[in-house]
Formats: structure tokens, C-alpha cells, sequence
């Protein structure tokens, strides 16, 4: 979780990262609304793959809420949460 906010930091300025596969990582639903955060922010992501991270219903909103305001992202995985 705690690794998800540092990266959350990182995708909030990066101009280059097109997918990024976080599968498996526990990043539960507190690093979700840290993710979501980002995504906000964040135009060059395309893929992202959160499967089997125990994202509950709480983490699945927070990105939800997100991609309202990000266009970029065209694959979300969230399989196996």
C-alpha cells in the first residue's frame, strides 16, 4: 500500500508510461484511491492491469470516480479482487 502512493507520485508526471502491470501486489483499496489520484492526472497511460490486488468495492469507486476524468485509458483489469 504503501508502495502505491510513491508510485501514485510517479504517474502523476509521467509523459512516457503507456501500460504498467501491477498484478498481484496487495495494493488493496487505500492504494486504489491513491492510483486514482494519479489518474487524474495522468494522459499517457493506456493499460492498466490491477488483477488479483484484493481491491474491494471502496477501491473499485475511487478509480471508477477517476476515469470520468481520464480518456486515456482504453484497458483497466481488475479481475480477481
Amino acid at each position: 500500500k504503501g508502495g502505491a502512493k510513491h508510485l501514485a507520485r510517479l504517474l502523476k508526471s509521467s509523459t512516457i508510461l503507456s501500460h504498467l502491470h501491477l498484478g498481484y501486489n496487495w495494493i488493496g483499496d487505500k492504494g486504489s484511491k491513491y492510483l486514482a489520484r494519479a489518474l487524474v492526472l495522468n494522459s499517457t497511460l493506456r493499460r492498466l492491469n490491477l488483477r488479483n490486488n484484493q481491491i474491494g468495492d471502496k477501491g473499485a469507486r475511487y478509480l471508477a470516480s477517476a476515469l470520468q476524468f481520464n480518456s486515456a485509458i482504453s484497458h483497466l483489469n481488475l479481475g480477481a479482487n
